[in-house]
């Protein structure tokens, strides 16, 4: 993944974030909490604007009584601070995608990874100051990364890699992955908004380097599983994860298995 498409998933994570608290916003009390110490303890009180003289804003004493809202005034204050961290944020963040645009990004790519170019330059490391992408993405499959180790006992089927899988399908989704040279991790950590995933596959287009997550949903018979699985597909989609292009998903139930024919047409269609 380039820091250009690095930076575009975060604006979009950043203007999911920033519409969610708007949305939270809406529902709020009026006016701000204040806070004054009082030895050991606090005393608030309730800051409402005078539309009949905005110098003199409205001032309440909040007692015990009042506590749903001093708690609902102090989490406005905090989504605030928030909203204002989240819009400086976005401001930077544009201001990278104004100067740096995607085809300069793929322009370097194409270049880079000629293979005329390469093969004139990779037996000089001094001429050729980069890495080729094979070699890149060998070296990232190649390396240890955090996986999921919750129930490792469930993983009974074993790869042509040689790792262990969860079930037929993720088996026979490794197999073409692995007998094509699509590079892949199993399980790897990926952390979204502060929540650790693992997805299914991590996958690396062979030719352009790009980040690719597929998560195969194979219990769709289950209720809780679909519930769980629908959270999922939401937090991804809200992380800037794309449906058919950085996010592929794939389903299956007793009623209807996933077959080998349709991740070949999957793998043909997405990376080859």
């Amino acid at each position: 993944m380039t820091l250009f498409e690095r930076i575009l998933m975060e604006k979009r994570r950043l203007e999911a974030d920033l519409s969610a608290i708007e949305q939270q916003l809406q529902n709020s009390p009026a006016g701000c909490l204040m806070c004054h110490k009082n030895g050991n303890s606090f005393k608030y009180y309730q800051r409402i604007p005078n539309k009949n003289d905005p110098a003199l804003p409205v001032i309440r004493y909040l007692n015990r009584q009042a506590d749903a809202l001093k708690k609902s005034l102090a989490l406005k204050t905090i989504l605030q601070s928030r909203k204002a961290d989240i819009r400086n944020e976005l401001k930077a963040v544009n201001a990278y995608l104004r100067i740096h645009k995607a085809p300069e990004t793929q322009e370097f790519l194409r270049v880079r990874h000629s293979p005329g170019l390469q093969r004139m330059l990779s037996s000089d490391s001094h001429a050729f100051p980069y890495t080729t992408l094979s070699e890149e993405l060998k070296a990232w499959e190649s390396q240890d990364y955090p996986t999921l180790q919750d129930h490792t006992d469930n993983k009974k089927f074993q790869t042509e890699k040689g790792e262990k899988v969860r079930s037929k399908s993720e088996m026979l989704i490794a197999h073409l992955l692995y007998s094509n040279n699509i590079p892949y991790r199993y399980e790897c950590q990926l952390k979204l908004n502060y929540t650790e995933y693992y997805p299914d596959f991590t996958v690396r287009h062979p030719e352009t380097g790009d980040l690719v997550i597929w998560e195969h949903f194979g219990l769709m018979d289950d209720p809780a599983y679909v519930r769980a699985a629908a959270r999922k597909i939401k937090d991804y989609i809200e992380a800037g994860f794309i449906p058919g292009k950085t996010l592929i998903m794939t389903f299956e139930s007793e009623k209807y298995p996933f077959d080998f024919q349709q991740i070949q047409d999957i793998i043909q269609e997405r990376f080859l």
